[in-house]
């Protein structure tokens, strides 16, 4: 990959990418779901090209523009994986909009907390999903939150005062092509019981999904098979955004099903499954992962410790770390079976000179990093965990590192960074 400068830097957005696709090759997969005993039936199917993805977004980003929304407001998406998921993130950003992305896993007083710390004003959401009703979650956030003033389902079951989106976008016209305009980027959340938004521009985001992109060998003859939910760092960087950087079509799977996942690892050896750490024993115990054809990035939480893996096998495995959504780092796993994610400047396109993410041990252990992979910013009233930055740059984590030279043991979460 070309290194990159301050103009092509500033063009970056997932927008781009699909449209730049869908003119090339409009008929290529794009999003998919898996088959599942309760599969969430929607106007846009279970198959999704890019053509077809491109005008949907458009259409939807459309609908959202005739919302009274102020500029820039941030658009909560409470949603399984899957092409609707998709679709309301890039129609979001499409719109100039934020895409606030909520756990469909908590409850509604951490989500309603989410929503207000993040001052969502809109909330796209689904139906149903087998026993769960989200339409109805987000009206109870509608009535703990009173800044919210759209919410929108795809699929059936979509209760009183909740719009209809298979209804709307079936009404809506393709819109005449034009440039999307231009979003603040994406908000994540940290953990649920303290939910602090940080905000990462569309640039930052693609820079963390870079290094991924390159570890995994991703390109457009392969497809990603994600058991990841689209609403955190890792979710977004190895899913949706890895998917329109490499060309590779996006699988995904609202609800876990063993069978059909593994009819389609079987009948596509060379997919890349991404799937969170703790399915690596499972998946090994499967016999899967004695093939060495097969590629898997297993994604882990902090705290991590890097030991080596009683599930030795053939695959080719990335390990992917999200710390605490402010980096993600990966690297290949070595021969013995262990982690080998490094401090250092991390593998990927130059930026001006500079490396999109750079890592190190400062005083006492803490976690320093730099780079355009961590351009984020809290939202509101909510302050940079780390305080004022440092030299060259550099913002301190609260978590201190482990590292036998630049080797990364273990990371952990730390309770105040030293001063700078």
């Amino acid at each position: 990959m070309a290194a990159l400068d301050d103009e092509i830097w500033a063009r970056l957005s997932l927008t781009r990418l699909l449209t730049g696709s869908a003119r090339r090759s409009p008929e290529r997969p794009a999003f998919a779901s898996l088959p599942s005993a309760e599969p969430v039936a929607s106007l846009l199917g279970a198959e999704m090209r890019l053509a077809q993805a491109d005008t949907m977004s458009a259409r939807l980003a459309t609908v959202l523009g005739n919302v009274r929304l102020d500029p820039k407001a941030a658009v909560g998406i409470l949603m399984p994986s899957g092409p609707e998921a998709c679709i309301a993130i890039l129609a979001t950003m499409r719109a100039g909009f934020c895409p606030t992305l909520l756990p469909l896993g908590w409850d509604a007083p951490p989500l309603a907390q989410a929503c207000e710390a993040a001052g969502v004003q809109a909330l796209l959401t689904i139906g149903r999903l087998a026993g769960m009703r989200p339409a109805d979650m987000a009206r109870h956030i509608a009535a703990r939150y009173f800044g919210l003033r759209f919410i929108a389902a795809f699929g059936d079951k979509v209760p009183d005062g909740v719009v209809a989106l298979d209804t709307v976008l079936a009404e809506t016209e393709d819109p005449v092509p034009a440039p999307a305009a231009a979003s603040p980027g994406v908000i994540t959340f940290n953990r649920p019981d303290r939910p602090t938004p940080l905000l990462r521009s569309e640039a930052s985001l693609i820079a963390s999904a870079l290094p991924f992109v390159l570890a995994a060998k991703l390109g457009a003859g392969q497809q990603i098979i994600s058991l990841l939910a689209p609403d955190d760092l890792a979710g977004l960087s190895c899913g949706l955004a890895a998917a329109l950087i490499s060309g590779a079509p996006l699988i995904m799977q609202a609800l876990f099903d063993s069978r059909p996942l593994a009819d389609r690892l079987v009948a596509d050896p060379q997919a890349l499954l991404v799937a969170p750490a703790w399915l690596e024993q499972p998946l090994a115990a499967s016999g899967l992962l004695r093939d060495r054809r097969r590629r898997v990035a297993f994604v882990h939480q902090v705290p991590f410790r890097a030991e080596p893996s009683d599930a030795a096998g053939e695959a080719h495995i990335v390990d992917v770390l999200d710390i605490g959504e402010f980096a993600l780092l990966c690297a290949v796993r070595g021969g013995n079976g262990q982690p080998t994610l490094m401090l250092g400047p991390q593998p990927a396109p130059m930026m001006n000179g500079q490396p999109l993410l750079d890592t190190r041990r400062g005083i006492g252990g803490h976690l320093e990093v730099r780079g355009g992979a961590t351009e984020i910013a809290p939202v509101g009233r909510f302050e940079w965990p780390g305080g004022a930055p440092l030299a060259d740059g550099w913002r301190r984590l609260p978590y201190r590192v482990d590292s036998l030279d630049a080797r990364i043991l273990a990371i952990s979460e730390a309770a105040e960074p030293p001063a700078a």
